[in-house]
């Protein structure tokens, strides 16, 4: 699927839930042949055929765990680097010069995020206090999303409001906003635009984990999800 919907795409494979093995090695080394065996096969068919393969590109494999903090921070190394180093960028703001409107859209979500409340976030643009998403450094509970209308409202508000504000054409919002969520900055579903990304895969971690089973049994994820409700006021 993946090589016919992005055919050159660059895959780094990840193996994951390997806290119990002492050496992850033959894991990894067993996932890069077996995709080289696929490749050549693939391979192969298509030139019985005349057709000519636009293969995706496989990094080697790599094992990760949360109980080793090292290889999370590697793997985090190895996406930056696949991504400064790539051409064309897998990043659209790789090499590229961004528009200091896009850099006020990052700015709104920066204050809703941090200041929790439209008025409050609008009164932190206005009087140049508000940091940019990524800079904050406190977070509300109550800016975790929005809708993106009422997003796109506020970002109309603010422009509005500028001395500046005809450079700011009407697209500017719409198209920082797909660029910021194409790099994860943000993420955006079913016509909300979630602001810290951390209020998702907090929600969703636990059912992913590989020790759910146990947590299941043993009690621990009801007590987790108590506690999760109890200090999470925006549910």
């Amino acid at each position: 699927l993946l090589q016919a919907r992005a055919p050159g795409a660059v895959v780094l494979p990840v193996v994951s839930k390997v806290d119990d093995a002492a050496d992850a090695g033959p894991a990894c080394r067993w996932f890069d042949e077996t995709a080289a065996a696929w490749f050549d096969n693939r391979r192969g068919e298509a030139e019985k055929h005349g057709h000519e393969v636009n293969e995706l590109h496989v990094e080697p494999a790599q094992a990760v765990s949360v109980d080793r903090p090292e290889s999370v921070e590697f793997l985090r190394t190895r996406i930056s680097n696949l991504a400064q180093r790539s051409d064309p960028p897998l990043l659209r703001t790789v090499g590229q010069s961004i528009p200091t409107s896009y850099q006020d859209v990052l700015k709104v979500f920066g204050a809703i995020a941090e200041r929790g409340t439209n008025e409050l976030a609008l009164q932190a643009l206005l009087d140049g206090t508000a940091l940019v998403l990524g800079k904050t450094t406190a977070l509300s509970p109550k800016g975790a999303y929005r809708p993106y209308a009422e997003l796109r409202a506020l970002w109309k508000k603010y422009r509005d409001a500028r001395s500046d504000r005809r450079s700011y054409g009407e697209r500017v919002f719409d198209d920082a906003t797909d660029l910021w969520g194409a790099q994860g900055l943000v993420l955006i579903d079913g016509g909300l635009v979630f602001l810290q990304p951390s209020f998702v895969t907090e929600i969703i971690r636990p059912l992913v984990d590989h020790r759910l089973k146990n947590q299941v049994e043993s009690g621990e994820i009801v007590e987790d999800a108590v506690t999760f409700v109890r200090e999470s006021p925006e549910l």
